[in-house]
């Protein structure tokens, strides 16, 4: 899930000559995954999981202003580097298709997630000859939910190895509240 991608709202007014061009990115981070499975049924099954992982995300916002004659009279270009750190506990049911070696797993569940931490580097470059402008990482996990909640559902695939299975999970989550 993105936790962080702001939803902005671009500035106009009919005098306004500003043009603002807005990019977000989500980074790459990582995720460890502890998880248990118990049979309820011959192919259904409850699982329970201890995730924790580490996001990043970048927001640009470049802003130029132009006179009515369509010269450049200002540009700014403010960023800001996001770093999120979570614990997530899911719980889920599943159901397992087999087919030869490979299991093919649905999965519905629901999650709570603790938020461990959250930083923010915000930085601003003013016209195209002045430097950076940036700020050291700022905390700003009072400015987050403390617990997230959220829903998914999944595939999965096992493929049987002699000690257990190399597992492949595909999820989709919807977060129930806004993380600001």
């Amino acid at each position: 899930p993105n936790f962080s991608n702001q939803r902005i709202i671009e500035p106009y007014t009919p005098i306004d000559y500003t043009i603002v061009d807005i990019k977000t990115k989500t980074k790459t981070g990582f995720f460890v995954n502890l998880g248990m499975s118990r049979n309820i049924g011959k192919a259904f099954f409850i699982n329970i999981d201890l995730n924790y992982s580490y996001h990043n995300y970048s927001v640009e916002i470049k802003s130029v202003t132009n006179m009515a004659n369509g010269e450049q009279l200002n540009s700014t270009i403010v960023t800001a580097k996001e770093k999120l750190i979570k614990a997530d506990l899911p719980l889920s049911f599943s159901y397992s298709l087999r087919s030869g070696n490979i299991n093919y797993v649905f999965r519905l569940g629901g999650m709570v997630s603790y938020i461990t931490g959250v930083t923010l580097q915000p930085g601003r470059v003013q016209g195209e000859d002045i430097d950076i402008t940036s700020s050291s990482n700022i905390n700003i996990s009072e400015n987050r939910q403390e617990l997230y909640y959220a829903a998914f559902a999944g595939l999965g695939f096992e493929y049987k190895i002699p000690r257990g299975f190399l597992v492949i999970d595909l999820r989709y989550y919807y977060g129930f509240q806004n993380m600001v």
